[in-house]
């Protein structure tokens, strides 16, 4: 199964203004999240138009309460679902447009 990685690539797909987060730039912007603010360990994280779940994932290994990533490309998510299994985190995935989240909690959500 193909993992979006820097030397694997999932194409973007430009309608739907994907762009791609680095390994780097991840872990920065968890670093930061996490360091400076607190808002990762035992929190709960939303990543909107989450992709191949490279922040949710990381949300996950920095100790997040819980973590959901949203996104409506069913090609990105099965990448995604395929890096939780590969770091073995709980990470819940939704298949939606952003801009009409689901009303309720996806199932197991403890917020």
């Amino acid at each position: 199964r193909p993992y979006h990685t820097t030397t694997h690539p999932l194409p973007p797909k430009v309608h739907l203004e994907q762009y791609p987060t680095t390994p780097h730039l991840a872990a920065c912007c968890l670093y930061e999240a996490q360091s400076r603010y607190g808002d990762i360990e035992g929190r709960a994280v939303a990543d909107l138009g989450c992709g191949t779940g490279m922040l949710a994932v990381g949300a996950a290994v920095l100790g997040a309460g819980y973590v959901c990533g949203y996104d409506v490309d069913s090609d990105a998510l099965e990448i995604a679902r395929g890096n939780v299994e590969e770091f073995e985190v709980d990470v819940d995935l939704v298949q939606c447009d952003v801009f009409h989240l689901p009303a309720q909690r996806p199932p197991g959500a403890q917020l």
